[in-house]
């Protein structure tokens, strides 16, 4: 059954299906494998120090941020600049 998102409630898996899809989730992903509580920690720890680096960044005072107008601008001119 589909969330009504349209997302899997499984979190390793992007996609929408019915029912239970082993095949596209390996795949995908590769065989699902059940992470320890040490694995689990050790990766929980690298997301929030990760998270708290972008926010110290972002909190800088020289940090620089773009509109979204500015960002398209920058993106058109790279488009159209000649591949060396």
């Amino acid at each position: 059954m589909r969330d009504p998102d349209g997302f899997n409630q499984d979190p390793h898996s992007p996609l929408a299906v019915d029912g239970n899809d082993e095949v596209r989730g390996e795949a995908i992903w590769g065989a699902k494998k059940a992470l320890t509580a040490e694995v689990q920690a050790e990766y929980d720890a690298w997301f929030r120090r990760k998270v708290q680096e972008r926010l110290d960044e972002a909190r800088n005072p020289a940090a620089v941020f773009y509109t979204q107008e500015d960002a398209e601008a920058m993106m058109e001119a790279r488009l159209e600049e000649p591949i060396a």
